[in-house]
């Protein structure tokens, strides 16, 4: 204390004689230093520490501002247990630490902003578990920290805004859970997270709003499970989410959810929302098609939920007509996005989860057996769920032409010389009168509620009767059902693609 009293100039030159040295302020009361009236504030701005461990364990700095900015920590730990911080501005802008751990357990900080802005962590472990946060703002903004494990498990925050924006954390995981935050914003804007895992499970966020935007998640799981979040926004727009499982279940989202644009990266495993409670309106969508679908089972949704602009590609093997999903449950949660969607009017989008709905349940023994899947597959073949009119009218097309060069007898050359000049001969014997019967007959038996249609129809049978086929009835009324199917999926396209 004494030597901390003399000033920054003394202290330091003390610390160049003594490079390697244990720091202890354990206990001590900077409330009653005799020249605390006289300071603006208590100083360590600019201190250097040696290379060993400093210890403010139980340390009361009382009422004023505290001041750390600059300050340069040794190799050694740096601990704040139990200390008391009273009324004021507590700074640690621009401080460095070293290798050691990291400790502000139980620390009490007082009215006042709280500034880590910029601060460089070691690659020691970082806690502030337990800490107790008062009214003031709490910033972290450009911080940065190393390998080690980053806890702020159980702190609670109070009314003032909380802000991580551009703060980097390095490999170890990253733990916010059982934290309660006040009623301020809680802004994580821009903040690089790294290979370790990161929860914020338990969490309890307070009336303002929650940033994550344009967030980088790393390479470990990210757990949000049961947080409850308050009545702000939460932002989540632009996040980036790299490998590992990202996990938002039983999460109790307040005023609005956007997960707009989101960047989920092609290691990701899986991103669930199960059993969350949404007491407002959401949006998702990604920047790029992804591979996985998200898990929305159980949610509550209670206002407007816009999934339009979710893009993804259903995973499945190359097995062509036998092809199955990759992920056997991937139905189950296509079926709630199509009904959050259709609840919603976005039709278009629910018809879309329907058709990857079936195909991921296509040729499940569990879910779909192998007749139900073959008519199902040609229900995607052919009109994609109901999603093109032009498969079905192409379809329907290739029937009418197929039937009418059936019913006129026309026949398809062989590839040799002789079958050609055959050929050229049968059709010089199909007259004109012919084609005109033929094509009256074929419109007759595809579309009979035509007006008039089955009166010539019926003349022209009478007329070409000694040409047709002994098998004609057979292949007519096949080409009939045919046609009856391409009509009807031609009318379900125009019913989805026009519904209101």
């Amino acid at each position: 204390m004494e030597l901390w009293r003399q000033g920054k100039e003394v202290w330091n030159e003390w610390v160049e004689k003594n490079p390697v040295a244990n720091v202890s302020f354990m206990s001590m009361d900077f409330s009653k230093n005799t020249q605390r009236t006289a300071l603006p504030k208590l100083n360590f701005s600019g201190f250097k520490f040696p290379n060993g461990n400093v210890d403010f364990s139980y340390a009361n700095f009382g009422k004023g501002d505290v001041d750390f900015t600059n300050t340069q920590f040794g190799e050694g730990g740096v601990t704040f247990f139990r200390t008391e911080f009273g009324e004021g501005d507590v700074s640690f802008r621009d401080v460095v630490f070293g290798e050691g751990d990291i400790s502000f357990f139980r620390t009490k900080f007082g009215r006042g902003f709280i500034y880590f802005t910029n601060a460089k962590f070691g690659n020691g472990n970082v806690t502030f578990t337990l800490a107790e946060f008062d009214e003031g703002d709490v910033n972290f903004s450009g911080a940065e920290f190393g390998k080690g494990a980053v806890s702020f498990s159980g702190a609670e925050f109070g009314k003032g805004a909380v802000n991580f924006s551009d703060a980097e954390f390095g490999e170890g995981d990253v733990n916010f859970c059982l934290k309660t935050f006040g009623e301020g914003d809680v802004n994580f804007v821009r903040t690089q997270f790294g290979k370790g895992h990161v929860g914020f499970s338990g969490a309890v966020f307070g009336k303002g709003d929650v940033n994550f935007s344009k967030t980088q998640f790393g390479e470990g799981n990210v757990s949000f499970i049961a947080v409850e979040f308050g009545k702000g926004i939460v932002n989540f727009s632009g996040a980036e989410f790299g490998k590992g499982d990202v996990n938002f279940d039983g999460t109790e989202f307040g005023r609005h959810a956007n997960f707009s644009l989101l960047n989920i990266q092609d290691k990701t495993e899986s991103i669930t929302f199960r059993y969350a409670v949404f007491s407002g309106s959401i949006e998702f969508s990604t920047q790029s098609e992804i591979n996985i679908i998200p898990d929305f089972i159980g949610t509550k949704t209670t206002n407007h939920t816009s999934l339009s602009g979710f893009k993804y590609k259903l995973q499945r093997d190359r097995c062509h007509l036998f092809s199955k999903a990759v992920n056997e449950y991937d139905g189950e949660s296509l079926c709630r996005l199509k009904e959050i969607a259709d609840s919603n009017k976005e039709y278009v989008t629910a018809l879309r989860f329907h058709a990857d709905e079936m195909r991921a349940k296509r040729w499940q023994k569990e879910r779909m057996g192998t007749t139900a899947s073959l008519l199902d597959w040609l229900f995607d073949v052919f009109s994609l769920y109901g999603q093109s009119i032009w498969r079905p009218m192409a379809g329907f097309l290739l029937t009418i032409t197929t039937s009418l060069l059936y019913t006129v007898g026309f026949s398809f050359p062989l590839f040799t010389p002789s079958s050609y000049a055959q050929w050229f001969t049968n059709m010089e014997n199909i007259s004109y009168q012919t084609w005109v019967y033929g094509f009256d007959i074929t419109l007759s038996r595809a579309v009979p509620f035509l007006g008039g249609i089955r009166v010539d129809g019926a003349f022209a049978l009478k007329e070409l009767e000694p040409l047709l086929s002994v098998n004609f009835s057979l292949f007519s009324a096949l080409f009939s059902l045919l046609a009856f199917a391409f009509i009807f999926l031609i009318g379900l396209g125009l019913r989805n693609r026009f519904r209101l």
